[in-house]
């Protein structure tokens, strides 16, 4: 882009927003505005941003809507660039009264979305497009009677319909023990029970245009999150031409518009990869994406710009995050190793060129353990 562009990230409460703000950040022809329902997010003392608005509407609907497009006219902004899917949904549901005031990135329709987000409905897509997935039954708590829980292999893992980040995914070694929880006051209305695989995780983050992959990356983890099914804390970038081919079909299939990141695992018994689910947004580790070469939301502001590319080749790298990178950095200093090299692929150099945003994480959490002592 050779002209200075404005970008609004409608959503900066969420956490993804300030990720998708530094990897914009070091683009030098934009400037990028946030608007937040939470008046003192962490984002608010970035120095990336142009600006710093708030509002102090709750859900995402019309009244929501009107407050992004009021800011998006005051402030003339070129581009609104929403990264959480509860945002990037609202705007799919309004595109053609969005698009009158400003350009949008590549978006998928609320219907696709929604089949895309639903652990469920997503199995139909991939059983009618032959591409492997675990072996799933759907539990409904008001026909308990119908199930039968042993036609599926064990251990099994439980998983909300649109649950996110290893969110309220839980583990059964067998079928006494599923039926017990199922049985169970904190066993919700629907979920999703699938076969556990034994193998490996792995990611794909994609941007598409109409089915079309425009960019690309796929990960493996590396070291496990602190929470078991959590992201993992370090991840390699890895060619899997396998995963590429599965991920392909199943955007072309969707007709996918935008940004997503696919879920997958290695099953080292069927010597497969098998689809897990999607995440209809950007993700926790898109500052992986941009030290391996791909700067996501840059590349999703172009297309919005009507502005095409080449597909970018990612480098082969690994990836550690802020918070695990400074364990692994004070264990090497205290062996007396002192020279890491490897700095640079961490996400330590974006976290303290911009500290602000940390101040508030560490106050906030300091002022919520002295609320609970006291």
């Amino acid at each position: 882009m050779n002209k200075k562009i404005s970008v609004l990230i409608p959503d900066g409460e969420n956490d993804l927003a300030l990720k998708v703000l530094r990897c914009l950040s070091i683009v030098p022809n934009i400037q990028v505005s946030v608007l937040s329902r939470e008046k003192w997010n962490p984002i608010r003392l970035s120095r990336h941003h142009s600006g710093f608005y708030s509002h102090t509407v709750d859900q995402f609907d019309r009244k929501r809507l009107d407050v992004i497009l009021d800011l998006a006219k005051q402030l003339g902004v070129d581009i609104i660039l929403p990264v959480e899917q509860s945002a990037i949904r609202l705007i799919s549901e309004y595109r053609e009264e969005v698009e009158a005031i400003a350009a949008l990135p590549p978006i998928a329709s609320p219907d696709v979305m929604d089949t895309a987000s639903d652990k469920w409905l997503l199995t139909d897509i991939l059983k009618k497009e032959n591409i492997p997935y675990p072996q799933s039954i759907l539990f409904q708590s008001e026909l308990p009677d119908e199930h039968d829980f042993t036609q599926i292999p064990y251990p099994v893992l439980t998983k909300p319909l649109n649950g996110a980040g290893g969110t309220g995914i839980l583990f059964f070694d067998n079928s006494s023990e599923l039926s017990a929880y199922l049985k169970s006051k904190d066993c919700p209305e629907k979920l999703v029970i699938q076969s556990f695989i034994r193998g490996y995780d792995l990611g794909c983050s994609v941007l598409c245009k109409n089915g079309e992959i425009k960019a690309y990356t796929i990960q493996k983890g590396v070291i496990p999150g602190v929470k078991r099914f959590e992201p993992p804390s370090s991840i390699e970038f890895i060619q899997q031409e396998q995963v590429y081919k599965n991920i392909e079909k199943l955007m072309r299939a969707l007709n996918w518009s935008g940004v997503a990141n696919i879920d997958l695992r290695y099953d080292e018994d069927k010597k497969e990869v098998k689809i897990l689910e999607i995440n209809p947004r950007y993700w926790a580790s898109v500052i992986g994406s941009l030290v391996a070469g791909i700067n996501f939301p840059y590349l999703a502001c172009q297309l919005s710009m009507g502005l095409d590319f080449p597909r970018p080749e990612y480098q082969l790298v690994r990836y550690t995050k802020p918070e695990a990178a400074f364990k692994l950095l004070l264990k090497e200093y205290f062996k007396g190793n002192i020279s890491i090299g490897a700095i640079k692929n961490t996400g330590i150099l974006y976290t303290m060129t911009d500290l602000g945003p940390e101040f508030i994480k560490y106050y906030g959490r300091f002022l919520e353990r002295f609320s609970r002592i006291s």
